[in-house]
């Protein structure tokens, strides 16, 4: 017959280097989904926060007077449009991820939190592309707006 007993050999305590390394490596595991999460939700009022900011400069580059045509209107939506759908992304990002684990089951909550990282950052990634994009729109949209030619006001 077998002998099925597990022989330890060499046993000694953690050293405080190894120690450390798992101290560290636990706050990673914990922080990675909150990191997330708080860069969507700080994100959010930057991308919606963008939108006034454009539409003053917009204000500015074509005068309190000026009425756009219904494709000039469309060029100058974009920006706003983009830096809303962004703000939707990091909005997206920021809601908890539903699912279902057993704490007596650890593969199950590093699976579930492996697919909440993954989410966050898929949102996140999104959003920020949206944002850069926004902000690209709204500048050539300003720059736009500044070489229209606006009639002036009747006297």
């Amino acid at each position: 017959m077998a002998n099925d007993a597990i022989k330890v050999t060499n046993a000694r305590a953690r050293s405080p280097h190894n120690e450390g390394l798992y101290e560290a490596g636990k706050a990673l595991m914990v922080d990675s989904v909150d990191v997330g999460r708080d860069f969507c939700k700080s994100m959010i009022p930057v991308a919606t926060g963008a939108i006034p900011i454009y539409i003053a400069l917009v204000g500015l580059a074509t005068g309190k007077e000026f009425r756009p045509s219904f494709s000039e209107g469309l060029v100058l939506a974009l920006a706003p449009t983009v830096l809303l759908l962004s703000a939707a992304a990091f909005a997206v990002g920021y809601f908890p991820k539903t699912t279902t684990f057993s704490l007596d089951v650890p593969s199950e909550i590093d699976s579930a939190r492996t697919a909440t990282v993954n989410k966050r950052m898929l949102w996140s990634t999104v959003g920020f592309g949206l944002l850069l994009a926004g902000i690209a729109l709204a500048i050539a949209a300003v720059f736009y707006g500044l070489s229209l030619e606006i009639p002036p006001e009747p006297q």
